[in-house]
């Protein structure tokens, strides 16, 4: 009798722990989120209920609040005329959204006299642009350089006889292969953008300097195509204003 009872009081004592050590790390957990420069930025902390009040932070200052006893939002520092509260769901959209944006986000909602929290770990991300091959023939053998300009970029071939395409800027092309076309997939957490070269080329042309953002204009056998993940706008400011063709998904 004395062993089943210590036993009961083992599985109470450990569920307690269990659902304690719950609670506490659901009280700090931290969502991540990546967005692309340009687009919009919706944050929905998901908590029900009458909301009395409203206060987001980022880095742990004020960007908006609303009162319903005032029924007046209130926007704050590099965040005004750049938000939408939804005062009912608590959900923030900011507009036009740059790396400044970037940082933690932090919702304090007040329902029956309770605070509760939800923060938001959020990355703004320019898209990957001006991506371009260049070659170098040494002998028999041509080498196919990708280079794109962006942050946190990720290299991948696709053609024929290729070992290893994946996670590399360079690729080499041995002789059978030279009529064949390659391309070149950068991506990023936010886009991807593809560029397509045939090896050919370059034997008859030698060796090619970086592409810039038109050289499509003077190499036939090159196309580019950049893609958007989600719904978000094309980057059109900076290095990544060009002319290519945007394929919105």
């Amino acid at each position: 009798m004395c062993v089943c009872v210590c036993v009961c009081v083992c599985i109470y004592i450990y569920i307690y722990i269990y659902i304690y050590i719950y609670i506490i790390l659901c009280s700090v957990c931290v969502y991540f989120l990546n967005k692309r420069t340009n687009g919009d930025l919706i944050i929905s902390p998901n908590i029900s209920g009458d909301k009395e009040r409203i206060r987001w932070m980022h880095n742990g200052k004020k960007m908006v609040e609303w009162h319903k006893m005032r029924q007046q939002i209130s926007e704050y520092s590099q965040f005004k005329n750049r938000t939408q509260l939804n005062t009912d769901t608590g959900d923030v959209t900011v507009t036009r959204v740059t790396t400044a944006d970037s940082g933690l986000y932090k919702a304090e909602i007040s329902i029956g006299g309770q605070i509760e929290t939800f923060t938001q770990q959020v990355e703004v991300i320019d898209p990957v642009c001006n991506t371009s091959i260049s070659c170098n023939k040494t002998g028999s053998t041509v080498t196919l350089v990708c280079e794109a300009d962006g942050h946190l970029l990720s290299y991948s071939w696709s053609g024929p006889g290729l070992q290893n395409p994946e996670n590399r800027s360079q690729i080499q092309i041995s002789r059978e292969n030279l009529g064949s076309s390659y391309t070149c997939v950068v991506k990023n957490p936010v886009s991807e953008e593809k560029q397509n070269y045939t090896a050919g080329d370059c034997s008859t042309r030698g060796e090619e300097p970086r592409a810039s953002s038109d050289l499509h204009h003077y190499l036939p056998s090159f196309s580019v195509t950049s893609l958007s993940r989600g719904q978000e706008t094309q980057q059109t400011r900076g290095m990544c204003n060009n002319p290519k063709l945007i394929i919105q998904m």
